[in-house]
């Protein structure tokens, strides 16, 4: 049995040999003491944080607590073991527990912010010290670059000459006004200094560039680079003002040579340019020397004037080629100028870009605005090739060069007025076959030709019927909108008996007169005994194509009753009507009075003979004057419509209406004129009738517009004149705003009733005049027809004025719609209820007009007056700078001539109370 005996707590066993008890109760008491002395260096840990935290941010700073003290405390207690557990009965211990672990987060945080904000602070203390030392370094190599690039950059100081030709650009220099502002002239003055920070980073972008140019400085043989480029630039740049000197003068073949030397010159400046280092030029562009700033575009510069000469040499071959080249086919010969143009397009192209390249800031201020100038019109010059490279495209469609091609070309007599352009007296059908004119055909008895092969009986609109009840292919050009006319000329022609045609091309006289201008005379005298010139075309022509109706008639010495100025009903008929001229007359093949010796089937085989003269001789357009002038001649008459083209290709006829070749009504949502005249049994009195149009608008304070229009007919012929000497029998259309309400017309004057047949009943109406004459409403007053037409109110009525005489018609009408818009919105309340608040509060109102002018028709006087109402100024208008246009305050007068159409344009300031 064994004794146990308890000695302080400790129970041996007596059995056990004595070692062993020691050993045992040593290890239990060192790991006791551990125990306890890890448990009393926590306790004071947790106190000391406890403590910390307490009492707060000053009494941190007080005991001078340093980042990482505690970590390293804490740790260290710890001793890479975990504490043992506090008592239950410690509730302390939990809000130690808390608040070291919320404490260790914020330090975490003061400690980061702590070190970050010392590393700044020591790097801009070793930046600072560091630019300190380098400092005079730094000055004394920014110095030695600047005298450094004096040296290497002075050569290119010859770019500046290649801007001579362009004049200088005059600066003055005013003394500032007395009343201007004094601190605002001293502030102007003031220097604006920048931080030292900037100052030094400049330094800093600086300071290694030069060191790169230095290596080079010595391998350059400055004086010899320099004396190249001079000598290369100069020689670039007079050529190539030579060049454009011999352009001007239209020597291309001086031009192209000039042009090539130019482009090698500029090029050799270029390649003496391009063995300085790119380094150089970098520097030169931020210099605030003018010359160096030059000096850095010069490699831009002198590819541009090269490419400038590869353009310019292009254009120059292109023309030579049209000159010059051989006059076979055409087919071929657009083909080869497409291709030259293709060329010039790639060199324009390069050109532009190369422009776009320089910095306008770096060219001399003299000659910056030019410059700009010139840069823009390359854009504009690139656009325009490509235009004219799409033109010839079409023009080969044209042609016939992928397909056939048939055109109807009509030729409208401009004095006697239709609604495009004149009686259509004379036709021809055109073939074209790979750019060939394959065929060529003008009926000898000219548009009355068409008159036995009609195969539909259609009744003429009524103003026609003054002088034929049946409609045919000579009238049909009745709508002043040649689209809506061409497709019922081809329709009349199918009708007739005629060939399917794919358009219709329309000359005037003015044509033909301006062409002999040009080219000079025309010998027809072995058949006609007449020698054609510009001044003597139309008369020479419309008395060789009236000889039947003169020989018949005996016109020089009789008037018929209707055409004179004392016209008696009693003796008036149709007879009197059909002798009228050869145009409004009885068709030639109901003609068998005539003296036998006459061939009266053939009064247009002039036309037809004078066609085939030009085009078996054509003019000489090798000669450059006569290239240009041909080609002004073609633009000036198509813009004036004494050319009109119409096609059923809808690409040609696309092109056709974005160049304004088509003749049509053009819309426009604002005010709108344009006055129509129709000759119908005048004969050729348009020639010598003078038209004077006045227009005035009245803008009502209400912003509602009444228009005035007053048109003065005046006859200059002389009483029994040949062709001209009789009275002038006018069917008037005035095209207004669509919505128009006629006020009062007068001054009209209608023939009477007896002179105008009657259709028959059996005989067709035509769909289109049908809709217009059955919509049509009647003014009592004035007998003015209204009716709607592309998109316009027409107000139509008769005008009759003898020789030296004058005719002067009135209409007022009042427009749809108002410059100020009315307020029937939902805002109309709120925006009442503004204006009432901000009496000064103003508001922009704009106004146009758009008078567009007759097909054919030569330049008349128009007049446009335009009043507004106190509440309104005029703070903008177009055209600006026009002598022909007088812009008040409160209105416009303008005095112009109606060559073409015309549009003016204003915006008005309005006070809205």
């Amino acid at each position: 049995m064994l004794n146990h005996k308890k000695l302080n707590n400790i129970y041996v066993a007596e059995d056990v040999r004595s070692s062993r008890f020691v050993v045992d109760l040593k290890n239990k008491l060192e790991d006791e003491i551990i125990k306890k002395e890890e448990k009393i260096k926590l306790d004071f840990i947790k106190n000391r944080f406890y403590e910390i935290f307490k009492t707060g941010k000053n009494n941190f700073r007080i005991i001078k607590a340093k980042p990482g003290l505690f970590f390293n405390k804490f740790f260290q207690a710890k001793n890479g073991k975990r504490p043992p557990k506090p008592a239950k009965n410690i509730s302390r211990a939990n809000n130690y527990s808390n608040l070291i672990k919320s404490g260790i987060k914020k330090l975490f945080i003061f400690e980061f912010i702590f070190f970050a904000f010392k590393f700044i602070g020591r790097f801009l203390i070793f930046f600072y010290r560091f630019f300190h030392k380098l400092g005079w370094l730094a000055l004394f190599l920014a110095r030695f670059a600047y005298f450094a690039l004096i040296s290497l950059l002075k050569p290119l100081s010859v770019l500046k000459h290649i801007f001579s030709f362009i004049p200088k650009k005059k600066h003055s220099y005013p003394l500032p006004a007395k009343n201007q502002n004094k601190n605002k002239i001293l502030a102007s003055c003031r220097i604006k200094l920048r931080p030292k920070v900037l100052s030094f980073a400049l330094v800093l972008v600086i300071l290694v560039l030069p060191l790169k140019a230095l290596t080079y400085y010595k391998s350059f043989d400055i004086a010899g680079q320099g004396e190249a480029i001079i000598g290369a630039g100069s020689l670039a740049t007079a050529d190539f003002i030579s060049g454009i000197n011999f352009a001007k003068d239209l020597d291309f073949g001086s031009a192209v040579q000039n042009f090539n030397k130019a482009g090698s010159n500029f090029l050799k400046a270029k390649e003496e340019t391009d063995k300085i280092n790119d380094i150089l030029f970098i520097l030169a562009s931020i210099a605030p020397n003018e010359n160096w700033r030059l000096a850095s575009e010069s490699r831009h510069i002198l590819s541009a004037g090269e490419k400038a000469s590869r353009l310019a040499d292009s254009l120059s071959v292109a023309i030579n080629f049209l000159l010059n080249g051989d006059n076979g086919n055409l087919k071929e010969k657009i083909a080869r100028l497409s291709d030259y143009l293709h060329t010039a397009i790639i060199s324009s192209s390069d050109l532009r870009m190369g422009l776009e390249n320089i910095n306008s800031n770096n060219i001399p201020e003299d000659y910056r605005d030019q410059f700009i100038l010139v840069r823009n019109r390359s854009v504009l010059l690139d656009e325009s090739l490509l235009e004219f490279e799409d033109l010839l495209n079409n023009l080969s469609i044209f042609l016939g060069n992928f397909a056939n091609k048939r055109y109807l070309l009509i030729f409208q007599n401009n004095t006697e007025l239709r609604a495009t352009g004149g009686f259509i007296g004379s036709y021809a059908l055109l073939d074209f076959a790979n750019g060939k004119i394959k065929n060529i055909e003008v009926p000898a008895g000219g548009s009355y030709d068409t008159e036995g092969g009609l195969s539909v009986l259609i009744k003429a609109p009524k103003p026609l019927q003054l002088v034929n009840p049946l409609w045919y292919f000579w009238d049909a050009n009745w709508w002043p909108d040649w689209p809506t006319s061409a497709k019922k000329l081809m329709w009349f022609y199918d009708k007739s008996g005629g060939p399917t045609v794919d358009g219709v091309i329309s000359f005037t006289p003015n044509v033909f007169a301006d062409f002999l201008d040009i080219f000079g005379p025309i010998d027809m005298s072995e058949a006609y005994g007449v020698i054609l010139t510009a001044d003597n075309l139309i008369d020479n022509l419309q008395k060789i194509v009236e000889k039947n109706n003169i020989d018949q008639s005996s016109f020089s010495t009789s008037t018929p009753p209707l055409l004179s100025p004392a016209n008696s009903a009693e003796i008036a008929g149709q007879e009197a009507i059909a002798s009228t001229d050869e145009l409004a007359a009885e068709p030639p093949s109901k003609i068998t009075n005539f003296p036998a010796e006459i061939n009266y089937h053939k009064p247009k085989k002039i036309i037809g003979d004078l066609l085939l003269k030009l085009i078996n001789n054509p003019p000489d357009i090798a000669n450059g004057n006569n290239l240009v002038s041909l080609i002004n001649l073609f633009g000036k008459n198509v813009k004036t419509k004494q050319i009109l083209f119409y096609f059923t290709d809808n690409e040609l006829q696309e092109k056709i209406e974005k160049y304004g070749w088509d003749g049509r009504i053009v819309h426009t949502k604002w005010d709108y004129l344009s006055v129509i005249n129709t000759n119908i049994a005048g004969q050729k009195t348009d020639r010598v009738i003078e038209e004077e149009i006045s227009h005035q608008a009245e803008i009502q304070v209400d912003g509602s517009i009444i228009d005035s229009v007053e048109i003065k007919r005046a006859h200059t012929g002389i009483k029994n004149e040949l062709f001209t000497g009789v009275r002038n029998v006018d069917w008037m259309r005035i095209y207004v705003p669509l919505g128009a309400e006629l006020i009062a017309a007068d001054g009209f004057k209608k023939p009477d009733d007896i002179y105008f047949s009657q259709p028959e009943d059996f005989w067709q109406n035509d769909q289109d005049v049908f809709d217009q004459e059955s919509s049509a409403q009647i003014d009592g007053a004035s007998g003015t027809n209204i009716y709607t037409e592309a998109g316009y109110t027409v107000f139509a009525n008769w005008s009759m004025v003898d020789p030296g005489e004058t005719a002067i018609i009135h209409l007022k009408y009042k427009l749809p719609f108002a410059i100020v818009k009315p307020e029937d919105s939902a805002n109309g309340l709120i925006d009442k209820l503004i204006s009432l608040a901000q009496p000064d509060k103003k508001q922009n109102i704009p106004y146009s007009l758009y008078v567009q002018k007759q097909s054919g028709a030569k330049a008349e006087k128009i007049n446009s007056r335009l009043t507004l109402p106190a509440n309104m100024k005029i703070i903008w208008h177009y055209p600006a700078n026009q002598p022909e246009i007088n812009v008040g305050p409160n209105g416009w007068r303008i005095e112009d001539s109606l060559d073409t159409d015309k549009y003016w344009a204003l915006i008005t300031e309005l006070n809205i109370f």
